[in-house]
């Protein structure tokens, strides 16, 4: 009926507090009917009207903070970048330069991010404080391209969390109004946090709890971080190479 068992991977910086994550992620998977329980450990069945049911097991896996990890970040904001251009506001579709401010300036966010911050915090942070940092560094604190900041940093935390087997929330673009009507008011909020008195820490939480309440398991493939990684980053990558 199942055909093969397939695979699942959920990456984790901290053990017990993404346990907490993966939990709700799973609990709205389950109300929502698209996954079961089969009574096996780490077993799951995956529903869907629009294909065929099928077994996975749960495999989770530890996040490794070294200089690969920021390559990929690196290389997968800027893709969103990209992205971001065909996302209009509520003013239409903004029209202009999407680029880095500077060349190295993502690279050196995420390497601030991943060897100071989140390296000397591994003990009490979890994912989701992960992607409200790369969230608050690229729509309010750093600003690192010059135009489509916002929409950037709501790709680029979606991506993330996509690579880790979580799912955002109407993040993607399915229609032109979904960002708009999910999100955009949202992201606004957060880029005049600073004007709004809110501290870095507060932005931060208000950050974590709209993701906490906001994330699904994704399980629309079987590719693990630690595998995007060993594949797409082959060498260390030089700024040039870096800038789109």
């Amino acid at each position: 009926m199942f055909g093969l068992v397939r695979k699942y991977f959920f990456s984790y910086i901290n053990e017990n507090n993404d346990a907490k994550i993966f939990d709700k992620a799973l609990g709205k998977s389950i109300k929502s009917g698209m996954i079961q329980n089969t009574g096996e450990d780490n077993i799951l069945i995956f529903n869907s009207k629009f294909q065929q049911s099928y077994k996975f097991i749960v495999f989770k896996e530890p996040i490794v903070l070294e200089k690969q990890l920021v390559v990929h970040l690196t290389k997968l904001i800027l893709k969103q970048l990209e992205l971001s251009k065909i996302i209009p506001t509520k003013t239409g579709l903004e029209k202009g330069d999407y680029r880095q401010r500077s060349k190295g300036n993502v690279e050196s966010i995420v390497s601030n991010l991943v060897f100071f911050k989140w390296f000397y915090n591994q003990d009490n942070i979890s994912v989701l404080d992960m992607a409200a940092d790369i969230m608050y560094r690229i729509a309010v604190s750093n600003h690192p391209f010059t135009n489509g900041n916002k929409r950037t940093a709501l790709l680029s935390v979606g991506a993330f969390l996509d690579s880790i087997g979580l799912y955002l929330y109407f993040y993607k673009i399915r229609t032109k109004t979904d960002y708009l009507s999910k999100w955009e008011d949202f992201m606004i909020n957060i880029a005049s946090s600073r004007e709004q008195g809110l501290t870095e820490d507060q932005t931060l939480k208000v950050i974590k709890d709209k993701l906490f309440e906001s994330i699904w398991m994704n399980f629309s493939s079987e590719v693990s971080l630690h595998k995007e990684i060993k594949q797409n980053v082959q060498k260390e990558v030089s700024h040039e190479e870096l800038e789109l």
